[in-house]
């Protein structure tokens, strides 16, 4: 029986976010600019003493289910498919992440899983099909097998990684991400917008733009200014409190927050030298003591470091 292996499953912020239409197959185009935090999950992993006949999940929060409703499961049960290795697996998932939160923690948690076992096995499957399986998994999922930050399109299978070299911006940004109790499911979201009809979403030219336009201010700027999402005003308008929020963050303390992926948690960039405990007492005044309130810093990766990065 080996040592387990414990790595991150970080979460992913949006930094620009446009849908460009629902598509036959009721999935819809979107274009994307993603950038993944050190605050996340941990899975720990190791492979089952001989003998052991079934592979075991288990979660230290309640109610998150551990059998194959569960991504990791799903992941590795598609991984099989491509390599039946004969060993079993024993995991633990230790979730800091809330649910429906568009922070993609579901999808981070199957990515970086599916990239160490491979890893533990000697990585006989390659990363193109890593990826493969990831998007069979879910929409978010491969974007967390590639460099922090990238661009994602189509419905999430295209992921192009993004030259961090310049980014200089991003290194000296912080942000503090909140999340009130009250999730927002993915499918509710898009279904929203749907409603909305063809004025709800963006030309993939506009939304080229706002992307090559963000990653400029990042070459120099902690706080960029371009920051975009398309489901901001929908869900701010269901949602009276995040409105309030994101209207309170701008009068009183001068700064914008975001929705990250479909809500309902948001963000807020920061230069690494200002002092956010204003802004998180505020949070936590507002949206209470059950609420998720952290302060953490993008993980600014590129692909080789993906390849190794772990604790």
């Amino acid at each position: 029986m080996g040592e387990f292996r414990r790595f991150l499953c970080p979460a992913k912020l949006n930094f620009v976010l446009a849908v460009h239409g629902r598509r036959e197959d009721a999935l819809h185009n979107i274009s994307s600019l993603i950038v993944q935090v050190e605050f996340g999950d941990h899975v720990q992993l190791r492979f089952a003493e001989d003998g052991a006949c079934e592979d075991f999940l288990s979660c230290d929060v309640p109610g998150i289910p551990t059998d194959g409703r569960n991504s990791i499961f799903r992941a590795l049960a598609l991984y099989r498919q491509v390599y039946d290795f004969p060993q079993r697996v024993v995991i633990r998932l230790e979730k800091n992440i809330p649910l429906e939160s568009g922070l993609g923690g579901g999808s981070s948690d199957a990515a970086l899983f599916l990239r160490h076992l491979n890893e533990m096995l000697g990585r006989p499957v390659r990363d193109a099909e890593l990826m493969a399986i990831a998007g069979y998994v879910g929409s978010d999922c491969p974007s967390f097998l590639s460099s922090s930050p990238c661009v994602v399109r189509e419905t999430g299978s295209r992921v192009e990684p993004v030259e961090v070299a310049q980014l200089q911006g991003l290194r000296r940004m912080k942000l503090i991400i909140f999340k009130p109790v009250v999730g927002i499911p993915t499918a509710w979201a898009y279904e929203q917008l749907d409603r909305k009809g063809p004025a709800a979403f963006s030309e993939a030219t506009a939304a080229n733009f706002a992307i090559e336009n963000v990653l400029r201010e990042l070459e120099t700027k902690a706080r960029p200014a371009s920051l975009a999402n398309a489901f901001q005003t929908l869900v701010s308008e269901r949602f009276l409190e995040l409105q309030l929020i994101f209207r309170d963050l701008d009068i009183f303390f001068r700064v914008q927050g975001y929705l990250t992926g479909t809500g309902s948690a948001g963000y807020i960039p920061l230069h690494e030298d200002e002092d956010g405990s204003s802004i998180r007492q505020y949070l936590t005044d507002v949206l209470g003591d059950a609420a998720l309130i952290v302060e953490t810093r993008p993980l600014v990766l590129d692909r080789r470091d993906r390849l190794a990065f772990s604790e």
